[in-house]
C-alpha cells in the first residue's frame, strides 16, 4: 500500500489524469528526501526517485517527473542525464533519469525550471542568457532551437505547439529599461516586444488556447508614494495579430489584487484597486462584460467548469468568500473562511476547499469545504500539523455541467445584510438616535458600488474620468510652518493676506539679490552721504522712529540700484 507521508516534508502533485501520485517525505528520518510515485486507485508504490528533493511536479501529460535538489557540495554538476544535477528530469514508470541541468539560481515563482507545451511535444528551459528548446521527449539530446536573451529572468511557454510562443522578461539594469519579448520559435525576432522602466517582477498567464496574455508588472517602489509596497500594472497581447502590448486602463487606482483565466481561455476577471477592490470580467480580446461591484477580496477561482467564480478575500483580510454564477451573471451566497492558506474547486465543480496549512500557520490547521452557493457542508480541525489537501484530480470533462438549482438562485440572490439593514439592527438593538433613524449615514469610510453589467463605450467613459482626476504632487512639510492643508481651514480675508505677505517678502528678496550682484559696481557712483548711510548699524530700539525712517531710505536706494543694474 502507499507509504505514509511523514513530516516534515510534504510536498506532493498529481498527474494530469489523476491516476499517479507523486510525494516527497524524508527516508527513515535522515534528511535524505526522496519522491515517491504511487497509483491513486490501488495505492501501491510504483517507483522512488531522487535525493535531497524539495520540490516535485508531473510534466502535462504525465510521462515525466520534474524535481529540484538541494545542491551539495560534493557533488559536480553537468548536463549529461548521469549528473546529480539540481534540476532533475525522470520517467514515471521505471524512474530512469532522463536529463539533469544547473539551477544555482532557483526561485519558487519560476517553478517548473523545464516546461512543456500541453502535448509534451517541445519542452523549454532557459538559462541566464538564451533560452533552449528541446524536443518533448528528448531533453537528454542538444536542443533544436537556441534563443539569445541576456540577463533572462523568467520565461512562459503557450499550452499549444502549434504554433508556439514563448514569453520573456528582462529587468531593468542601470540606464535600460525592462523589456519584454513573446518569440515564435519558428521565427528569430519577435512578434510582441514592450519597453518599460517601472518592471522589477512580471508574470505571465496565457490562456487555455495560447491566443492571449497577460503579463502582471509590479514595481517595488510606487512613484506616487502613496504605497509602500509598490505599484503593480496589467498587459495584454494577442501574438497572432503581432500588435505592441498595450497597458490595460482601469477606473479605479491602487494595485492589481488578482488575474485569473477562466478554463476555457475565453475571458479573465481583474481584482484591482484599494480595498475594497474592484472585480471586472473581460472576454479573451480585453473588453469589458459586467462588473462585481467591490468587496474585501484578493483572489479568484473558478470552477474547473467555467460556470461558478468564488472571490475570496484572503491573506490581510477577513477571509470573506463571495460565489457567482458567471454564465447568468448572479450572485449566489457568501461564506466566511477566516485565515485560510490554500484553496480549491472539486472536479465536478459543486464543493469549494478552503484550508489553513502549515507552515504559513502553526495553529488552528484545518480544512472546510462549502457548497458551489456558499453553505458550509463541514468544518474539519487538525490536531496536529496540517501540510497540504488537495482534491484528487478528475477530468471535468467526466461530470455534467449542472446550472444552480433555482430555489439557490431565489434564496440568495437578495442583497447582503449589512449592520445598516433594519433585519440586523432589530436582532442586535443597535441604538440610534431619533433624528437619524431609517436614515443613512452622512459618513462613510469608503463608496461601495453594485454589481452591474458593462460596455466598451461606458468603460472608456469610466477609465476617462479616473484618468483625468487631478493628483497633488507629494510635498515635504517642515515642522511650524502652515501647510496647504491649514491654509485650506483659513477664512478669505486670511489666505489674502498671507499671499501678499508672502508676495512681498518674495519681491524684497529678488531686489536685494539683485542690488547685491551689482551692488560693486555702483557703489562707487553713489554719493558719499548715502554710503555712509548704507554702513549704518541697524537702529536701536529706543529711537524706533528713527530707525524706521532709515530703513525707507535704505529700501528706496535699494530699489534705485536694481533699477539701474537693469538699465
Amino acid at each position: 500500500m502507499m507509504t505514509e507521508l511523514k513530516p516534515p516534508k510534504s510536498n506532493f502533485s498529481t498527474s494530469h489524469d489523476g491516476k499517479r501520485l507523486v510525494a516527497v517525505y524524508g527516508v527513515d528520518g535522515s534528511n535524505q528526501v526522496c519522491a515517491v510515485v504511487c497509483d491513486t486507485d490501488s495505492g501501491m508504490e510504483i517507483t522512488k526517485v531522487g535525493n535531497y528533493v524539495a520540490y516535485v511536479t508531473f510534466s502535462p501529460q504525465g510521462t515525466f517527473i520534474q524535481t529540484w535538489s538541494r545542491f551539495q557540495e560534493k557533488e559536480q554538476i553537468t548536463d549529461s542525464p548521469d549528473s546529480p544535477g539540481c534540476v532533475t528530469i525522470w520517467k514515471t514508470f521505471d524512474g530512469k533519469r532522463v536529463a539533469s541541468f544547473d539551477a544555482k539560481n532557483f526561485r519558487l515563482d519560476n517553478w517548473p525550471c523545464v516546461q512543456w507545451t500541453s502535448d509534451e511535444s517541445l519542452a523549454i528551459r532557459t538559462t541566464p542568457n538564451q533560452v533552449l528548446v528541446y524536443g518533448g521527449h528528448e531533453l537528454n539530446q542538444s536542443p533544436i532551437k537556441k534563443i539569445a536573451i541576456n540577463d533572462l529572468k523568467n520565461f512562459a511557454v503557450s499550452p499549444v505547439s502549434n504554433p508556439c510562443y514563448v514569453a520573456s522578461f528582462v529587468p531593468p539594469k542601470g540606464n535600460r529599461p525592462a523589456r519584454i519579448e513573446v518569440y515564435k520559435l519558428s521565427e528569430s525576432s519577435p512578434v510582441l516586444a514592450k519597453s518599460m522602466f517601472r518592471a522589477d517582477s512580471c508574470q505571465f498567464l496565457w490562456n487555455k488556447n495560447g491566443t492571449a496574455l497577460m503579463c502582471w508588472i509590479t514595481s517595488d517602489s510606487d512613484s506616487s508614494g502613496k504605497s509602500y509596497y509598490g505599484e503593480s500594472f496589467l498587459y495584454y497581447g494577442c501574438p497572432k495579430k503581432g500588435k505592441e502590448l498595450k497597458q490595460v486602463d482601469l477606473p479605479r487606482k491602487g494595485p492589481i489584487q488578482d488575474v485569473s483565466w477562466s478554463p476555457d481561455g475565453e475571458q479573465f476577471i481583474i481584482v484591482y484597486g484599494s480595498m475594497p477592490a474592484r472585480a471586472t470580467l473581460f472576454n479573451w480580446l480585453c473588453e469589458p462584460l459586467f462588473d462585481f461591484g467591490t468587496g474585501t477580496r484578493n483572489t479568484i477561482s473558478f470552477s474547473p467548469h467555467g460556470r461558478f467564480l468564488c472571490l475570496g478575500g484572503f491573506g490581510n483580510l477577513p477571509g470573506d468568500l463571495e460565489f457567482w454564477d458567471i454564465r447568468e451573471r448572479k450572485l449566489l451566497g457568501r461564506a466566511s473562511a477566516p485565515c485560510t492558506t490554500s484553496f480549491m474547486w472539486s472536479p465536478d465543480s459543486q464543493y469549494f476547499l478552503a484550508a489553513t496549512t502549515f507552515p504559513r500557520l502553526r495553529v488552528d490547521n484545518g480544512f472546510k469545504i462549502f457548497r458551489y452557493q456558499g453553505t458550509l457542508v463541514g468544518s474539519f480541525p487538525i490536531q496536529d500539523e496540517l501540510y497540504q489537501i488537495e482534491f484528487l484530480y478528475r477530468d471535468p470533462t467526466g461530470y455534467p455541467d449542472r446550472p444552480a438549482s433555482p430555489s439557490t438562485r431565489t434564496a440568495t440572490s437578495q442583497p447582503f445584510e449589512t449592520v445598516n439593514t433594519q433585519s440586523n439592527n432589530a436582532q442586535n438593538n443597535i441604538y440610534r438616535p431619533p433624528a437619524l433613524r431609517g436614515k443613512k449615514p452622512s459618513v462613510t469610510l469608503h463608496e461601495e458600488e453594485a454589481p452591474r453589467p458593462l460596455d466598451a463605450k461606458t468603460w472608456l467613459r469610466e477609465t476617462k474620468q479616473s484618468q483625468d482626476k487631478f493628483v497633488a504632487p507629494i510635498r515635504k512639510t517642515v515642522v511650524g510652518i502652515p501647510s496647504d492643508e491649514e491654509e485650506e481651514t483659513l477664512s478669505k480675508s486670511q489666505n489674502r493676506n498671507r499671499r501678499k505677505k508672502k508676495a512681498a517678502q518674495k519681491k524684497k528678496r529678488e531686489i536685494e539679490e539683485q542690488a547685491n550682484e551689482k551692488g560693486f559696481e555702483l557703489k562707487e557712483e553713489l554719493p558719499a552721504s548715502v554710503k555712509q548711510l548704507m554702513k549704518r548699524e541697524p537702529p536701536n530700539k529706543v529711537d524706533k522712529e528713527k530707525g524706521r525712517r532709515e530703513n525707507k531710505v535704505v529700501d528706496k536706494i535699494a530699489q534705485k540700484t536694481a533699477n539701474l543694474s537693469m538699465e
